[in-house]
């Protein structure tokens, strides 16, 4: 009997959505959706899997990108997932999209340090390594990366100007961008399946609710 996997990632301006058969990925597709756009997302799923002969009903494994992120954007993909999976047997989870940001990059998606937009003018850092996280205006950016060193820094393209305008200069020139991230970080990972869609790390709901 194939095992099926599917990995949905929505803690960006995009859904990102692939799916795996028997290890060997089948396909990998994405889709910018803003505001009310996002109502589409389980037909945006629906179709992607039936181009392929699927159904809902035979994705025996799901993960869901945990950010950091939307709170908006993350809430929906769990939400659809878990009613998706509700009892059936189906195992899910939850993965940093750190990671698939750190790989996409280029990164070690164990060890790296992960920044993202932050919104008002601050950045949220995920250290992968020691699981240490972080908002940080500039004042406390500069201050923050005078004592803390990383080999490794990457965020995401979309987030660079918003991003360099509160690392410090030297910082910013180490960055590595990744144009998208790297499914395969979602895939791959060690996690645990315990069907726990809560564990989600968030861009504070009231800054990030504020502009979507």
């Amino acid at each position: 009997m194939k095992n099926i996997h599917a990995v949905l990632d929505f803690s960006g301006p995009g859904a990102v959505f692939a799916v795996k058969v028997d290890g060997a990925k089948i396909f990998e597709k994405a889709r910018l959706m803003q505001r009310r756009e996002a109502a589409s997302m389980a037909l945006f799923l629906q179709d992607a899997l039936q181009e392929h002969g699927l159904g809902f009903e035979d994705v025996d494994e799901w993960t869901v990108g945990a950010g950091p992120g939307s709170f908006t954007g993350m809430r929906i993909a769990c939400s659809l997932v878990q009613g998706l999976t509700f009892g059936k047997n189906v195992r899910s989870r939850t993965v940093p999209s750190a990671e698939a940001v750190a790989l996409g990059a280029g990164c070690d998606s164990k060890k790296s340090c992960v920044i993202f937009d932050g919104r008002n003018k601050e950045i949220i850092l995920l250290d992968l390594k020691s699981s240490q996280e972080a908002i940080l205006n500039q004042a406390q950016a500069a201050e923050f990366f005078k004592y803390n060193k990383f080999d490794e820094i990457c965020a995401m393209e979309y987030d660079r100007r918003a991003v360099s305008l509160i690392v410090p200069v030297e910082i910013a020139d180490k960055i590595k961008w990744a144009e998208k991230l790297d499914t395969d970080a979602f895939f791959d990972s060690e996690k645990e399946f315990d069907n726990d869609l809560t564990k989600l790390i968030y861009i504070r709901p009231s800054v990030a609710g504020a502009n979507e």
